[in-house]
């Protein structure tokens, strides 16, 4: 059974957020910062960055991760990331991307965690393709929540073909399309986006790593694979294997 993750400070521990922090700046540097999409920390509608540098989120607000929680790999990792995410936000879709080569490379010492942040004002079909991938996961477990949830990362038209997905699925259509209009399942998915934007969250993607010893990380942004590979190696070449999380 999942427990909370405990703060524990150590002098690793600090040395190895400025060596990540390191990294995070590094893949900055090596964009260059236009608004087109190079620039895997910059909104492409008004140039601005998704996660400004002076606004640090509150970590301490993040709910630690539960039974409740959609997860891949391994759920005893040593780094486990929690991911608030936007199913119609082209960053978002390339940090999915990321993450599944994150997780072939490293399937015992990552956990992915997911949760819902949608912004619909910038997405409308947002929140629907959310609610399809909570209605998969009510109905066929977490596997098929992340059936669902890669079908809509990968095709552009997900939000009118949801009931063609179910079906593709093996899920009960007329269970499927009654869920779509659950109101607690929608309020699932606004109470994750609350959580997220009371802690400070300004964007999408937008990951929190939980890493050995009980610190939190933040990393907003479709960052690329190398940042994600450097901090995991960094932090499993420590050989602690305190997780933080039991069954």
């Amino acid at each position: 059974m999942f427990q909370d993750t405990k703060q524990k400070g150590s002098v690793w521990v600090a040395v190895a957020i400025i060596i990540a922090g390191a990294l995070i700046a590094a893949a900055v540097i090596f964009t260059d910062g236009k608004g087109d999409g190079s620039n895997p920390l910059v909104n492409n509608n008004n140039n601005q960055l998704i996660q400004p540098e002076n606004n640090e989120p509150d970590l301490n607000a993040i709910p630690d991760i539960s039974e409740s929680d959609y997860y891949r790999g391994n759920p005893n990792a040593a780094i486990k990331i929690v991911e608030y995410s936007d199913i119609d936000c082209p960053f978002c879709k390339r940090l999915h991307v990321t993450f599944h080569e994150l997780l072939k490379q490293y399937p015992n010492d990552v956990m992915w965690v997911y949760r819902n942040m949608p912004i619909p004002s910038l997405h409308p079909n947002a929140i629907k393709q959310a609610v399809a991938a909570e209605c998969a996961g009510i109905q066929g477990g977490n596997d098929a929540f992340w059936t669902m949830l890669d079908r809509l990362y990968a095709d552009d038209n997900s939000a009118s073909s949801l009931t063609k997905f179910a079906t593709d699925q093996g899920l009960n259509i007329d269970e499927f399309n009654s869920c779509l209009e659950n109101t607690e399942v929608r309020e699932k998915i606004m109470n994750q986006s609350k959580e997220a934007d009371q802690a400070g969250v300004q964007g999408t993607p937008f990951s929190v790593v939980f890493v050995p010893g009980g610190e939190k990380i933040s990393i907003p942004g479709a960052q690329p694979i190398n940042v994600w590979q450097g901090l995991v190696e960094n932090f499993i070449s420590t050989g602690d294997e305190d997780s933080g999380v039991q069954e």
